[in-house]
């Protein structure tokens, strides 16, 4: 390999690296002002690398012999400058997490799982998590039903824990018994807890209509422990219960290195890619052009 070609292909896979960097440093900077510069960011980053591996690559074709090249030359030397761009744009991605942007781990990290949480929210709800939350809401119910009764004397135990205990079993029918179409979107991630407390109310509600009136007060006790079981189950999430559960395939970052290594290797592949083309241009087009192929 000449000198000439070594010089050429490390300016310009230097100028590559370099245009990258301060691709890097804008983004970083419309994300500290709360700028949208993602559709900006990709468009100039396509330009980036279709030009410079372009130019690049016709700057090295013109330097040869009749100014003709095969399209292994121009793809080899396109590679280069993305080679050369990779290992350049690494150190500097490594520099960057490092000193510039110190917690842009944590941010990426961040940013995949919301990415997730957004991504399940409308997935509905599995055997396991109804029968979490069956569970929940009858130990809260039974919960409110031993405080009741101890803070009231003369409550009647029997009534209302035989209540709660209907209750509980209606509403485990409910949850998971036979669902229509309609049901679908209730059992979302993201509108079930809402659906769950009206559901429990509308049990109740339906069970204390066929107590006598001589039992107003075990009416008023059982409203009193279903209320209470329906602020707890207020900040019930089943949200965070898959995001627990499903945490290992949420992508985590917690070495510099690792990041660094994807970033390039993400440019290197788009370069590879962009290769393929600007390459079988150049050919093309010498070839096209070429006396010997009227």
């Amino acid at each position: 390999m000449s000198g000439k070609r070594i010089k050429m292909f490390l300016q310009w896979g230097g100028l590559l690296a370099l245009c990258l960097a301060i691709l890097e440093l804008l983004r970083m900077v419309a994300r500290k002002i709360d700028y949208s510069f993602s559709a900006i960011y990709d468009l100039l980053l396509i330009i980036v690398l279709i030009g410079i591996i372009l130019v690049g690559t016709k700057q090295y074709r013109d330097s040869l012999k009749n100014k003709t090249i095969t399209y292994a030359k121009a793809f080899g030397f396109g590679a280069l400058i993305t080679v050369t761009a990779f290992v350049l744009y690494f150190g500097y991605m490594f520099l960057h997490y490092k000193s510039i942007e110190p917690d842009g781990i944590d941010r990426i990290n961040k940013k995949n799982e919301q990415l997730y949480l957004e991504k399940v929210q409308k997935d509905t709800l599995n055997s396991a998590e109804l029968e979490h939350f069956l569970t929940t809401a009858r130990q809260s119910l039974q919960c409110q039903t031993d405080t009741f009764v101890q803070q009231n004397d003369t409550a009647d135990s029997a009534c209302l824990r035989n209540a709660i205990d209907t209750i509980n079993s209606y509403l485990s029918i409910r949850i998971l018994g036979p669902k229509v179409k309609s049901d679908t979107a209730l059992y979302a991630i993201k509108n079930f807890t809402r659906f769950a407390r009206k559901t429990l109310w509308e049990i109740t509600e339906q069970h204390i209509k066929t107590f006598p009136e001589s039992n107003e007060a075990c009416v008023r006790g059982i409203q009193q422990i279903v209320a209470e079981t329906q602020k707890e189950l207020d900040n019930y999430s089943p949200l965070s219960l898959r995001l627990e559960q499903s945490s290992s395939k949420i992508p985590r970052y917690d070495s510099i290195f690792t990041i660094a290594f994807i970033s390039a290797s993400l440019i290197f592949c788009y370069g590879i890619f962009v290769n393929i083309f600007t390459a079988l241009y150049l050919y093309r087009k010498k070839e096209t052009d070429s006396p010997e192929n009227p």
